[in-house]
């Protein structure tokens, strides 16, 4: 499988014009010549074969940069580099040997994915097995073609083929990985790194170390042949900082050295006999480009594995620090050893000093770690600790919910999944812990069982205040002939007749068994609402007679307006009962909390504009009311005042706290405010009072089909008329 840089070298490239391609295989051909030239200054065997065969790795490197169509020019170079050593069809013969055997080292390159850049040290492996094929082709087809030739006489055949094969293979070698990595592409990057100045530096070391070693500046002698390994620390070093291309330039420079020296038999290993000098400087040479590719191959490769290590912790961290979730890892007694961004942000923990890096030894400062359990909330759930504590199987995660009791995030809850990490020798060391806030999630679970139960009580009391619409007009029924036969008969007895003191008393408790029925009858809806504008001031003032009859002596009542044009349309029976019945409940608890120090009562009127129903949604009826201008009215007292319990349950019919109490006074009184489209909201302390605010529209807005939410029902029957024979 290719590399992605193998895939960027091996990428098809535009294809050169006709005039492009014959000037480029002209230029192959000429600087083959050139370099067999060169070649052919080290012989080995007579005249014929060298050790140094610089245009095989020239041929190969051309083939894989450029693809097999600019065969010819090495097919050219190769006829005339052999022409004046041998006859044209031997050079010829010649000639078409290399050029299969560049052919085979570039097939075999490219199946193997070679990368030109000798990323990995699989490249240099290639190279070499590229290489020994190359070579072995080309020798055999050398040799072979001279020996038919008759110009190499047969015992002279073997020596010949490892020489040729020794000298295409060091070729290839040595010359080959500099054409192929070099590139203006990997020149600018060595620029863009600042790399250019310590390559320039790493050739002037290598020059004064070439001119010492071959130059003849000091006394050549034994010394100096082991000396020139001096180069290999050189060669590597550049390998190791800078890579292959320019480590391998150094190479083919020490290369030219040493073919200059071989020619003019100077320098290390004169004092070598002419066969094992050359052998020893082609170990040398093929050393030293090994060297230089298998350092290079090895870092580049670890320089591949730090990139991908470094990206993927790069992703780790974004997926980690950007995720919504809290992350985090902490110690088995609760010391955070790492939190993601959302988890610092969360808790508004100081994001210096990454806690990645901390271990388990930084524990000792105990003043820059903070504790998870105290953070989450979880230090006063004794049930999740004891299950971190026992955990045994890490597969298994422990669930559970918090809420911080302090800090940022008081009050929020949190669901959390932690697993045991790290379980050598069965000993739980570390927890990963994920959490996520769902403290929306449980305020939306309460709405949706507040509705529920709202739902369910809606049904209840619609259903309750279907029975006593019908009690109410069932009873209402008998009431009206008892009282009228009670009146007939008062009228028709006697004064002296002893019968009429106890018809009084039952005329008397029929009246008010028809006032309670009343009161049934506007729970019920049974009711007919006639709403007309009335000044809702001038209307409480006009009350103030009945309002003096309930209220006590121990009470004072004061009356407040405030702003103007506070007009609303209602019914003013059904206002003056609504008015009476939450003046009596203010005077009762004025005068339980009083006990002879007597209290106050407030009226207050005044306008208020709703522009939604939200802004009253915790109002009873809030939710169903019509935005506009509304009057409110205020019944505001210093009374006893009722506890949570007490205040849930105001409205529900035949609920009391009081014993002769009959439990319809505040259902009525929502009942009126549901039918003029209003809405009533009580707010009340233990030992602080209770202030009741009723809102009533300025314009009808009251409809038999206005929906009105729990504990009122929509059920609307026809008006029972309720005969009221009060003795004058």
């Amino acid at each position: 499988m290719l590399e992605p840089s193998s895939i960027h070298h091996a990428a098809i490239r535009p294809r050169p014009t006709g005039t492009e391609w014959t000037v480029r295989v002209v230029a192959l051909a000429i600087a083959y010549y050139l370099l067999a030239q060169i070649g052919l200054l080290v012989p080995s065997v007579g005249l014929l074969v060298c050790l140094f065969w610089p245009p095989a790795g020239l041929a190969l490197a051309v083939l894989v940069r450029g693809g097999y169509r600019f065969w010819p020019g090495g097919l050219v170079g190769a006829f005339f580099a052999n022409l004046g050593t041998s006859g044209a069809p031997a050079a010829a013969a010649i000639a078409v040997g290399v050029t299969l055997a560049a052919a085979a080292g570039t097939w075999l390159l490219n199946r193997r994915g070679f990368d030109r850049e000798f990323r990995t040290a699989w490249d240099l492996l290639s190279l070499v097995l590229a290489a020994a094929l190359g070579s072995l082709v080309a020798a055999a087809a050398g040799t072979a073609t001279l020996a038919l030739v008759g110009t190499l006489r047969p015992e002279l055949v073997g020596l010949t083929l490892l020489n040729w094969w020794l000298g295409d293979f060091g070729g290839i070698l040595i010359f080959s990985p500099f054409l192929l990595a070099f590139s203006r592409t990997e020149f600018r990057r060595s620029i863009r790194r600042g790399q250019l100045n310590g390559i320039l530096g790493s050739f002037g070391i290598l020059a004064v170390a070439c001119v010492v070693l071959y130059g003849e500046v000091v006394p050549a002698g034994r010394w100096i042949l082991p000396a020139t390994f001096v180069l290999l620390p050189i060669i590597a070093r550049t390998a190791s900082l800078y890579r292959v291309w320019p480590a391998s330039l150094q190479v083919a420079i020490v290369c030219g050295c040493v073919l200059w020296n071989q020619y003019f038999l100077r320098g290390p290993g004169t004092f070598l006999e002419p066969t094992v000098r050359v052998y020893a400087a082609w170990a040398f040479l093929v050393t030293a480009s090994v060297v230089a590719l298998g350092i290079s191959g090895l870092l580049s490769e670890r320089d591949a594995v730090e990139r991908r290590l470094k990206t993927g912790e790069e992703t780790y961290r974004a997926l980690v620090h950007d995720n919504p979730a809290l992350i985090c890892r902490f110690s088995t007694d609760g010391h955070l050893l790492f939190a993601n961004e959302t988890f610092r942000r969360a808790f508004e923990l100081p994001t210096s000093g990454d806690s990645s890096s901390r271990t388990r030894s930084d524990l000792r400062n105990r003043k820059s770690i903070q504790n998870f359990f105290e953070i989450s909330g979880a230090a006063r759930d004794a049930r999740t600790l004891a299950e971190l504590r026992d955990i045994e199987n890490p597969e298994l995660p422990v669930c559970f919910e918090a809420r911080p009791a302090e800090g940022p995030n008081a009050g929020r809850w949190y669901r959390w999944t932690a697993r045991a990490v790290d379980m050598s020798s069965s000993v739980v060391v570390e927890y990963h812990a994920v959490g996520l806030d769902v403290t929306d999630q449980k305020r939306a679970e309460a709405e949706r069982k507040e509705l529920e139960a709202q739902a369910i009580q809606a049904q209840q009391f619609e259903a309750i205040g279907v029975l006593a619409g019908g009690i109410a007009h069932e009873f209402n029924n008998i009431l009206t002939g008892l009282i009228g036969n009670a009146d007939l008969a008062l009228m028709v007895l006697p004064p002296a007749n002893a019968a009429r003191p106890m018809l009084g008393e039952i005329l008397r408790g029929a009246q008010r068994a028809a006032e309670l029925t009343m009161q049934l009858s506007i729970y019920a809806g049974q009711t007919e609402t006639h709403p007309r504008p009335h000044s809702l001031p001038d209307l409480v003032r006009s009350s103030e007679r009945l309002i003096d009859v309930v209220a006590t002596k121990r009470c004072t009542v004061r009356h407040e307006t405030e702003g103007d044009d506070l007009t609303a349309v209602v019914d003013e029976t059904k206002i003056r009962q609504l008015l009476v019945s939450l003046v009596t409940n203010a005077t009762e608890s004025v005068s339980e909390r009083g006990r002879g120090r007597g209290g106050e009562i407030v009226l207050r009127v005044s306008g208020r504009s709703i522009e939604a129903a939200a802004a009253v949604r915790d109002w009873a009826n809030g939710p169903a009311i019509v935005p506009g201008e509304f009057v409110q009215l205020e019944v505001i007292d210093t009374g006893l005042g009722m506890d949570a319990v007490t205040l849930g349950r105001i409205y529900e019919p035949f609920f009391t706290t009081k014993f002769p109490g009959r439990g319809l006074g505040m259902s009525a009184v929502l009942g009126i405010v549901q039918d003029h489209g209003g809405a009533i909201h009580v707010k009340s302390e233990p030992g602080r009072g209770t202030t009741v605010r009723v809102l009533l529209p300025k314009r009808n807005t009251a409809s038999p089909d206005h929906p009105t939410p729990m504990p009122r029902t929509s059920r609307r029957t026809d008006r029972i008329a309720i005969t009221r024979l009060v003795r004058s």
